[in-house]
């Protein structure tokens, strides 16, 4: 039986597992270097000048959200990771982005806990965790292990989800 003779159904189911393998042939490479399993790092200075520790969510998972004003999908992804972070801790760093620039994408988002705001001026840390791209999201588990990591856009509902999962 000819390909084009098959019913359409058939054809579909083909082309859409293509499609499928190719999306997650793609995700798993660009994810190859992200680290996994225990921090590289595990405490952090917020823009306020204060010790964040990741011990102190031990039996809890938190979001770890690497993000800069320039990133376009960060931009996106901003009012869900406010509404995550209502539930959830999250600690999101700012990547590579000049004191002006830091200080106008605090100013324009007033409902973020400053406490939890990180400055990554040079992209160590996004480079400490293995992040090539922006944004990049982390769901850690107990202050020490990382149990999740996306680099793109992650849905709410989505990072809920593994938020949810890394507590099991």
């Amino acid at each position: 039986m000819k390909w084009q003779d098959r019913p359409r159904w058939q054809r579909w189911g083909v082309e859409l597992g293509i499609v499928v393998m190719i999306f997650l042939a793609i995700r798993a490479w660009q994810q190859q270097d992200h680290v996994r399993g225990e921090l590289p790092i595990t405490q952090f200075i917020s823009v306020q000048q204060n010790v964040i520790d990741l011990a102190q969510w031990q039996g809890q998972s938190l979001l770890l959200h690497f993000s800069a004003s320039w990133c376009p999908i960060c931009r996106l992804m901003q009012d869900a990771i406010v509404d995550i972070s209502k539930d959830h801790p999250v600690i999101t760093v700012l990547v590579q982005m000049s004191d002006e620039e830091v200080n106008e994408w605090l100013a324009a988002h007033p409902e973020v806990d400053q406490a939890m705001v990180v400055r990554d001026d040079d992209g160590r840390l996004l480079n400490a965790f293995g992040g090539r791209a922006l944004p990049m999201d982390m769901v850690i588990f107990d202050g020490k292990q990382i149990v999740f990591s996306e680099q793109g856009f992650s849905s709410q509902v989505g990072l809920r989800i593994r938020l949810w999962l890394a507590q099991y």
